[in-house]
């Protein structure tokens, strides 16, 4: 009789799905040959069934159902929105005794009990079979909306049960199966923590989705709400026919194949941080692949399959002319990918968000964040400091900002300075404003002390752009070039021009790294470098190398049309310094000026005001000569700039970046000492630790094998509530534990 009654119920089942799937006419073969091949299991509970033998099975299922939105009074209690079989002769469809669902008034009921205790209920219970005690409990359950945070999940389960045996065997009309969804929807929310829950109702609800037949999936996104290896009826329906019909994947289906994927090892960032997981992942799918990634259509075909939880019923498995695509390993290996940039991409702020939840609230968590999801937090921090660098730059290309304001805007560590951490950090943010600063101690530039001024300057296109090599040589050419250019008192417009100019165009720079340039120079020209450190910087170079350095600066000085006598007693310091004979500045300044390797120059007298001299043309040049002469000097400048460039980016690394301040002192390793943090980190290096190895590991160390293992455990317990290494066959690492222990 009972197998009679599966069968009914998955003709049923069969029926339903075919009709409401006969608008989408390509899925019709299909859907019927569904039919036609189904296969029907029935199994049996191992429970003990002996105290049900005698059972009558006396009433149907109608009889027995309240459905949703009706009340019902069960031993004093008013038992509200149904959803339930109640009465005293429900038998179940498979096996012996009553459905386990069944709530029959005439069993025992002991006085009230707390739903969050489970009075040694079974792990297949059955309301007939489980305690007074356990009874009443269920009962409290019920009447308090079935909504209970820390409920055992034994009373969820015997409710679910009842779900099961509605759905599949109770023929439901729409409604109340859209009823039933919710329902199911919101408990999964409460009680998803519970894996075997999950697991059950996430294959349930995709059951439903597909006998609702309303054509949608609702992708599941959270980490946190997916059982990785379940792919439920309607997941699998939805992504068979995008595969199918050719059409591209959208991203949150694609995120949900790939977190459903059995292989796929998430780390804290995607669990801790699920909602800017999903986003980072949807932006950098979609930059990847459009509207969406399109699979070719593969052989294997979709098998639907449901078990059910009640020992009432066990399910049906049949295949369907769909492709399955779920287990493809090149487009998941294309989709982990994405996950494991994402998933890098917010490693800092999950460390923030680990240890100081509110700070990874404001600006300090902001600055964490890739610029895609940092601009769209809200934050007034965030706008205080927008509306500063609007108000310093005031429509111009950069402006001079205060490090002392910044550090009032800044939570700081420490009153009044910025550590190179966190002036990386307001850097940043910045960049996701669309604002360069420079020094930036993000790309070997100093970190800002109180009292200093930067420079800000607005990005091309407002895009942050990490500068190169090129941009590298340069400021180590400015470091230098900065005391010749300023030694006049002023720089003009025309000698920066041709500076920077000669600058971008000889070591290729791009619009970005100009722009950036251009602001560290008008950083540098306001404080030039003291010439009391040059001299050890420039001793290790070379008397060719010093050759070299020295003509360049000369085509410097004159970059303006004029050699300031500043200009010359600033090179006759650094000839002096770098070893060479200051007389010799006169020298290479006429020689430079014979060479014709600049403009008409003139030579300014200090004391009466009078001009100098200026190259003329030489007589009875060709226009053409001129061109091909200038190209030649062109690309020697070029290669010049270069080599000068690659020499002084050495000399000056120290400068460029400033050292770090003496760190400060690391804490014990949750008590521990550093022997066990060096232990715990080679660990990570693998899932799995055969216990020879293990051992040899700890006595490195000079630590007892089982002491260590005892050790990080209770550690680990203390902090994150579990083990961080099971010690079975071999030594299972804890991945996720491990990670919140390092991070």
């Amino acid at each position: 009789m009972g197998k009679l009654i599966v069968l009914g119920l998955i003709i049923w089942l069969i029926v339903h799905f075919i009709k409401k799937a006969s608008a989408k006419q390509k899925y019709k073969q299909e859907l019927e040959e569904f039919a036609s091949n189904i296969e029907v299991r029935v199994t049996y509970s191992g429970d003990d069934w002996d105290d049900d033998y005698d059972f009558k099975a006396t009433q149907s299922d109608g009889e027995c159902w309240i459905p949703p939105g009706q009340s019902v009074e069960i031993y004093g209690h008013t038992i509200k929105d149904g959803m339930l079989f109640v009465g005293d002769g429900l038998g179940a469809l498979s096996g012996y005794g009553a459905d386990p669902a069944l709530i029959n008034p005439n069993l025992s009921r002991s006085a009230d009990r707390s739903c969050t205790e489970n009075y040694a209920m079974s792990y297949w219970p059955s309301y007939s079979r489980i305690s007074p005690e356990a009874r009443a409990a269920y009962i409290d359950w019920l009447a308090k909306g079935r909504r209970v945070e820390g409920a055992y999940i034994g009373y969820v389960f015997l409710f679910y049960y009842g779900l099961e045996r509605r759905v599949l065997h109770g023929k439901p009309a729409q409604e109340e199966l859209l009823h039933i969804r919710d329902e199911l929807s919101d408990l999964l929310a409460i009680y998803g923590d519970n894996r075997s829950f999950r697991q059950y109702s996430e294959n349930f609800l995709g059951l439903i989705n597909v006998l609702i037949g309303d054509g949608t999936h609702k992708s599941e996104i959270n980490p946190n709400k997916i059982a990785r290896g379940m792919y439920p009826p309607s997941f699998k329906i939805e992504l068979g026919k995008h595969v199918a019909d050719g059409k591209p994947i959208p991203w949150d289906l694609a995120l949900e194949w790939v977190l459903r994927d059995p292989e796929t090892r998430l780390r804290v960032p995607a669990k801790r941080c699920p909602h800017e997981f999903a986003f980072l992942f949807k932006t950098l799918y979609q930059e990847k692949f459009g509207e969406g990634m399109v699979v070719p259509p593969n052989k294997k075909k979709i098998r639907l399959e449901y078990h059910p939880a009640s020992s009432s019923l066990r399910g049906f498995s049949s295949e369907v002319d769909i492709p399955d695509p779920s287990g493809l390993k090149r487009p998941l290996g294309n989709l982990w990918k994405l996950v494991d940039q994402s998933m890098s991409d917010l490693d800092s702020y999950s460390r923030l968000m680990g240890k100081d939840p509110e700070a990874a609230k404001g600006i300090a968590g902001i600055a964490l964040l890739p610029g895609s999801i940092a601009m769209k937090r809200k934050s007034s921090e965030l706008d205080a400091l927008r509306q500063y660098c609007n108000n310093t730059l005031g429509g111009k290309e950069m402006g001079t900002a205060q490090v002392n304001t910044l550090i009032e805007m800044w939570p700081t560590n420490t009153p009044g300075k910025l550590t190179k951490a966190e002036a990386s950090q307001a850097s940043s943010i910045l960049g996701a404003l669309g604002i360069g600063m420079e020094p930036d101690p993000r790309h070997g530039g100093r970190t800002p002390a109180a009292g200093d001024e930067i420079v800000l300057f607005n990005f091309p296109e407002g895009k942050d752009e990490a500068p190169g090599t090129g941009y590298h040589q340069a400021i180590a050419l400015v470091h230098l070039t900065g005391q010749v250019a300023a030694a006049d008192g002023d720089v003009s417009p025309e000698e920066r021009s041709a500076l920077h100019s000669h600058l971008a165009q000889s070591l290729g720079l791009s619009q970005a790294e100009s722009l950036r340039l251009s602001a560290f120079f008008e950083w540098i020209i306001a404080r030039p470098p003291s010439m009391a450190g040059m001299k050890a910087k420039l001793d290790g170079l070379s008397t060719a190398q010093r050759e070299k350095v020295a003509d360049f600066l000369i085509s410097v000085a004159g970059a303006d049309g004029v050699i300031h006598p500043k200009e010359i007693t600033i090179l006759e310091k650094i000839y002096k310094t770098m070893g060479m004979e200051p007389k010799d500045v006169q020298t290479h300044i006429h020689r430079f000026l014979a060479n014709g390797d600049s403009q008409p120059v003139t030579v300014k007298d200090a004391d009466t005001g009078k001009t100098g001299y200026s190259i003329p043309p030489a007589p009875g040049a060709s226009p053409e000569a001129d061109v091909k002469l200038d190209a030649n000097r062109l690309r020697l400048k070029r290669e010049q700039t270069k080599e000068v460039a690659e020499l002084l980016k050495d000399v000056f690394t120290d400068d460029v970046a400033e050292p770090e301040a003496e760190a400060e002192k690391v804490p014990d390793f949750y008590g521990l000492g550093a022997p066990y943090k060096a232990i715990l980190v080679k660990l990570g290096e693998q899932d799995t630790w055969d216990k020879d190895s293990f051992n040899a590991l700890a006595e490195k160390y000079g630590l007892m094998p089982s002491g260590v293992l005892e050790s990080l455990n209770d550690a680990a317990l203390d902090n994150f509530d579990d083990e961080v290494l099971f010690d079975e066959e071999n030594i299972e690492v804890n991945r996720e534990v491990l990670e919140e222990m390092l991070a």
